[in-house]
């Protein structure tokens, strides 16, 4: 499974399928991709690399690190510190398959727009 930025500076791999496909509703996680939801896959971190360039990081939180791209600025990653897996933004893969299953963590509720 491959994937990059939308300039193509950043390119990965994951080793393996991606698994645990969610949607994301925090803040945070709407800050990092711009838009109500962040959509995320991913695997343990040893089944990861990038294949070309070098993922510019922002530490959003203690243990929170958010991978970008620091030409284009897509964003690319999520990794909580205390755990061995890194998450990628659906987005960003190459290969557009269906997910097996979604699960969708708790957000807030929004104000309907006029």
């Amino acid at each position: 499974w491959t994937g990059g930025c939308q300039c193509g500076a950043v390119r990965y791999e994951l080793s393996v399928a991606p698994d645990n496909p969610c949607l994301c509703h925090c803040r945070i996680c709407q800050k990092q991709v711009a838009n109500a939801f962040g959509a995320w896959t991913g695997s343990h971190r040893d089944n990861f690399r990038v294949t070309r360039g070098v993922i510019a990081h922002f530490q959003s939180s203690a243990d929170a690190l958010r991978g970008f791209c620091r030409d284009c600025g897509t964003p690319l990653t999520y990794e909580a510190l205390s755990r061995p897996r890194i998450e990628v933004t659906i987005g960003s893969l190459d290969r557009r398959s269906a997910p097996e299953s979604w699960g969708a963590l708790p957000g807030p509720r929004y104000d309907r727009w006029p």
